[in-house]
């Protein structure tokens, strides 16, 4: 299941890029002797991370930085204008 959990979060359905934040929960499973396999668990995790992702309200998150600048200052005119 982990397996599952973790190639559906590296790439999120709004932009293709790794999900962050996410938390997994399992609430309910069973397995049968002839139909659970690893494959077959690794594909119902993420096609239940593919339904849930719409209904959490996942948003894309902008890089936040600080940005510091040196220039010589005889530039200083065109950088700051």
């Amino acid at each position: 299941l982990l397996k599952g959990f973790k190639e559906a979060s590296t790439r999120g359905d709004l932009a293709g890029y790794p999900m962050q934040g996410v938390r997994f929960v399992i609430q309910d499973g069973r397995s049968h002797h002839v139909d659970s396999n690893e494959h077959a668990f690794r594909m119902a995790v993420i096609m239940a991370v593919r339904q849930a992702y719409p209904l959490a309200g996942a948003k894309i998150l902008e890089p936040i930085m600080r940005v510091e600048v040196q220039t010589p200052q005889e530039f200083q005119g065109a950088v700051m204008g």
